[in-house]
């Protein structure tokens, strides 16, 4: 575990690197008032954009960013360049980050990981707390509500549509705004918390029992195994598909769900991973009322 003490101070000049990976990637450099005049690059760490690979790994360490964000996928990547800075944090967002994944990266970066909910619409609505399940909501002007199919309100603690009233941008009113996003609400120590976040439409899977799944059971079945990007498309006889970055944890991944699921289970692989364009994560040709 990272021993970690904040300064509240910036130590750098760069306050902030956004990392891509990505064959082509649009990048920038500008300076922030907000962080007092320091700077903020939006960089490409994939080799083709630097004169040498060695580059990436001398230019953290001569710059040392305050934080580093990007993905799931980018910063699995980043964490392959053996730079020695410690940043006072990584920032996760855009995607599912899986516990196993958060273990690797606070093992390679020692400092905190942070997982970013965030919509364009609103911006971030919540984030990781150490110690604690979920994302604590950001935004006192932001009302988040969890309703059902039907629209209306659920209970505290039950599952539902992520819905948004408000926010700090006065020039997008947003009165129960439709995130297509679902989790639940939950109080603890004064603060609330998004718990079982999914950031898409739910998906069910039919186990051959014909019991459903949710989504988000997949997702704790697989958050053991250090995945970047997956994703689970289910037949309409029941049989599935999951395709994987590697070969590194297919045939355990593959018994997991097979003995779960009582369904057969294909692996593929993803023919390059890459964060061009977002994969759809859970799909399927059955439907149940949710």
């Amino acid at each position: 575990m990272w021993n970690y003490v904040d300064t509240g101070e910036f130590r750098s000049d760069l306050a902030v690197i956004l990392a891509g990976f990505q064959e082509s990637c649009f990048t920038y450099a500008s300076v922030s008032p907000y962080l007092n005049n320091k700077a903020l690059l939006k960089l490409n760490f994939h080799p083709n954009d630097w004169g040498s690979p060695d580059d990436r790994e001398l230019y953290i360490d001569l710059n040392k960013p305050d934080l580093i964000s990007g993905d799931p996928i980018s910063l699995s990547e980043l964490s392959m360049i053996p730079f020695r800075h410690r940043p006072k944090a990584i920032l996760s967002t855009s995607m599912t980050l899986l516990k196993a994944v958060r273990d690797d990266f606070e093992s390679r970066y020692k400092c905190p990981i942070l997982d970013l909910y965030s919509l364009n619409e609103v911006g971030p609505v919540g984030c990781s707390v150490p110690g604690k399940e979920g994302f604590r909501l950001l935004q006192s002007k932001l009302l988040v509500e969890i309703l059902d199919a039907n629209g209306n309100p659920v209970d505290c603690g039950e599952r539902g549509e992520i819905v948004l009233t408000g926010g700090f941008n006065d020039y997008l009113p947003l009165i129960r705004y439709r995130t297509g996003d679902f989790g639940r609400l939950e109080l603890e120590d004064g603060h609330w918390y998004i718990r079982d976040l999914e950031g898409r439409p739910p998906v069910q899977y039919k186990t051959k029992d014909g019991v459903w799944l949710n989504n988000v059971d997949v997702t704790h079945m697989l958050q053991k195994f250090p995945l970047s990007q997956f994703s689970l498309h289910q037949y309409a006889e029941g049989t599935l598909t999951i395709t994987l970055p590697n070969e590194t944890y297919s045939d355990s991944i593959k018994q997991l769900l097979e003995t779960k699921l009582g369904q057969q289970v294909q692996i593929n692989l993803f023919e390059k991973v890459s964060s061009d364009k977002k994969i759809i994560q859970y799909s399927s040709d059955l439907r149940n009322i949710f």
